[in-house]
């Protein structure tokens, strides 16, 4: 039984800390580096009059953070150039109960890059 626990506090940290993150540009769509921490994060389309660059979109553990995801979607935006992500998709984990026990889904966060006009 601690064996159990044991392995389960060991591998905790990993389930908490992986996020990983793709960026499709789009063709023809070629500017400079931005800075991250100036990307902005939208749920809701923005007023501001704006050009698709990309689309992006980032997985993690179970129990890393939205936050965590959000940073990685700003970090991929700014290398093609994004100026913001407006969310498209916001999937939260899901428990699946198998012959093994609990299983739980990965977050996934996808969003549209886009340039201000």
């Amino acid at each position: 039984m601690k064996k159990r626990y044991l392995v389960i506090f060991l591998f905790l940290p990993l389930l908490a800390s992986c996020v990983k993150s793709r960026i499709m540009k789009q063709p023809g769509m070629i500017f400079e580096p931005t800075d991250s921490s100036k990307i902005e994060i939208f749920y809701l389309e923005p007023e501001k009059t704006y050009i698709k660059i990309g689309v992006v979109e980032t997985s993690g553990a179970p129990l890393s953070s939205w936050k965590k995801a959000e940073r990685y979607m700003r970090k991929e935006a700014s290398k093609i150039g994004g100026h913001a992500v407006i969310i498209t998709e916001k999937d939260r984990p899901a428990r699946q109960i198998t012959d093994q026990g609990y299983i739980l889904r990965k977050k996934n966060l996808s969003g549209i890059v886009i340039r201000w006009k």
